[in-house]
């Protein structure tokens, strides 16, 4: 009787405490570059656009040019949480240079207002995602 109630005890946990140990694993970091499938099609189109459409405006109205003498890189990395609605409830800046300095905060706040207003597709829902923003020439 005393095993049996033990063998009950350890299922009942499980099933209380499955999901959570579940939904953890879910919310693991991820570099953008290790997603897959839907997930890195979405992404891969989220920020090809931002890189193509939004970027070049900010580095124009920024006034940054681009070049090896003077300006190599301009790159933020920085981890977004997503939610199970596909917005941006968290992020954390890891790291960010522009120019070989520090990043500017008003320039950091311009490069993730793209993404703090959007919606994300499903396939990107309860998402820690880690990516790095921007560009950097390759200077020899």
């Amino acid at each position: 009787m005393r095993q049996f109630r033990f063998t009950l005890f350890i299922a009942f946990a499980f099933f209380l405490f499955a999901p959570k140990l579940f939904s953890q694993a879910d919310t693991a970091v991820v570099s953008d570059n290790a997603l897959g499938g839907a997930a890195k099609i979405s992404w891969d189109s989220i920020k090809g656009n931002w890189t193509k459409n939004i970027l070049p405006g900010l580095l124009k109205k920024s006034h940054i040019d681009l070049s090896c003498r003077n300006c190599p890189e301009v790159i933020m990395v920085v981890e977004f949480t997503i939610d199970s609605t596909g917005k941006v409830t968290a992020y954390k800046v890891d790291s960010g240079k522009k120019c070989g300095e520090k990043f500017p905060q008003g320039l950091e706040k311009q490069y993730l207002d793209y993404f703090l207003k959007l919606t994300f597709p499903p396939d990107l829902w309860g998402k820690r995602i880690k990516a790095r923003l921007g560009t950097s020439l390759v200077c020899g």
